[in-house]
């Protein structure tokens, strides 16, 4: 469902919005209340132009793309953008002069297109990459490690507790990342807040949709959250 509104407030210090949303019914009203507490995805577009760092990191992967597909960038491009376009119900847009939103969204796209096509980021295309908010999500969607791009295992950020069983437990709420299996052996060795910081990573909350995407747990039965045990970071944080 998408709704519109104003931005009425923001307290800075607990990251939290004031929305005054645009004409909604009882039936939504409800929906927000018994909903609180939840997560939603929040899509802002600020109408800014893109900029020239945006543009940079758009064709450094578009050149990337093209070396391993041995296209032509102007027809790979065009044929990107039109798939983009469809894909997100947005019209054509010019890369002189669309805005930030659509330009971040482009770039994430790009990111995950490298991922499903296998190709060879150049140096510069790589950092690009793993800068954009979409990294770990595509990775995991793309069963690929998000350090090196090896084939992935799923790793969990917090601890399993004693006894669970991985095939049939309820992955629902977990924190989870892509990681090969070196990286997932260096996440056990080094601990995960040691990790988290040498990479800059965050880990993907597990939800319904990416369970099953995974093949992540018993599938049938109720999704409760269930976090696990605390893990004892090794750093001492």
């Amino acid at each position: 469902m998408k709704y519109f509104g104003e931005i009425k407030a923001f307290n800075h210090q607990e990251n939290t919005i004031v929305l005054k949303l645009d004409d909604i019914d009882v039936h939504e009203s409800n929906l927000f209340k018994n909903n609180i507490g939840n997560y939603l995805e929040l899509d802002f577009d600020d109408k800014r132009i893109i900029s020239y760092k945006q543009q940079r990191k758009i064709y450094a992967l578009l050149n990337s793309i093209t070396k391993t597909m041995q296209m032509d960038l102007e027809t790979i491009k065009q044929e990107l953008k039109r798939n983009f376009c469809k894909q997100h119900h947005q019209e054509m847009f010019s890369l002189s002069n669309c805005t930030v939103t659509i330009a971040n969204n482009f770039i994430d796209y790009l990111v995950n297109i490298c991922l499903e096509w296998d190709v060879e980021f150049a140096s510069k295309a790589l950092d690009i990459a793993k800068d954009s908010y979409g990294w770990e999500i595509n990775c995991l969607n793309n069963k690929k490690c998000c350090i090196c791009g090896h084939k992935m295992q799923v790793a969990h950020v917090h601890a399993i507790g004693m006894g669970a069983n991985r095939q049939k437990m309820v992955h629902i709420g977990y924190t989870v990342l892509p990681l090969c299996y070196e990286h997932h052996n260096m996440q056990h060795t080094i601990g995960i807040k040691t990790f988290l910081d040498k990479y800059v990573l965050t880990g993907v909350r597990v939800d319904k949709e990416l369970s099953k995407r995974l093949h992540l747990g018993r599938l049938n039965q109720k999704y409760d959250v269930h976090m696990g045990e605390p893990i004892k970071y090794t750093n001492g944080g």
